[in-house]
């Protein structure tokens, strides 16, 4: 791995930090750790990462919420790569590498104007936007399941009552027609 790798963090109370990787860092809410983040969700120490030989290794300490890289759960170490999202509660980090260079104008002169006409871009246009990365959809399918059950019991008493309202199930007795039952069979009245 060529350069500096970094820790930045993305989003999350802390968003912005960037935290340059070594060695090891261990992650957590925990004060006087090389990372502390001020994320109630992250545990005291809630991951280790290690930058050794050109590799970097993520490593899940028990964290409470869990530790996520690229949405997808880990349990005990994993090797990470250039870019990689890493998720601990509310809190996303991505492994990145130097930093851009950044444009510098000399002060006193004038900024580097594009050709004109072409491929300039208009004087008032808005920056471009950045989206965060999607949150994780975490969380049990009980209450989706449970609101299938309840809805569909609703359904069946709601066809049940039209039911009894269509066949004459409704309303006090002197209006229904009853149809005696003579050897298993029911006779219309007559």
């Amino acid at each position: 791995m060529q350069g500096p790798v970094f820790i930045h963090v993305e989003h999350g109370p802390d968003a912005g930090k960037r935290i340059p990787l070594t060695a090891a860092v261990v992650i957590g809410r925990q004060e006087g750790l090389e990372v502390t983040l001020n994320d109630p969700q992250v545990s005291r120490q809630h991951a280790r990462i290690e930058l050794q030989d050109g590799r970097i290794t993520l490593t899940d300490l028990g964290g409470a919420n869990g530790t996520f890289v690229n949405k997808a759960p880990i349990t005990g170490s994993t090797q990470l790569m250039m870019g990689d999202a890493i998720e601990l509660g509310e809190t996303t980090l991505r492994i990145t590498g130097p930093a851009p260079p950044q444009q510098t104008t000399v002060v006193g002169s004038a900024p580097p104007q594009p050709p004109a006409g072409f491929g300039a871009a208009p004087q008032n246009a808005a920056p471009p936007s950045y989206s965060a990365p999607a949150q994780r959809s975490g969380g049990s399918r009980a209450p989706l399941l449970i609101g299938l059950a309840i809805g569909a019991i609703l359904l069946l008493c709601v066809c049940l009552g039209i039911m009894m309202v269509v066949l004459g199930g409704g309303g006090d007795d002197s209006s229904r027609t009853v149809f005696p039952a003579v050897a298993g069979y029911w006779l219309p009245p007559t």
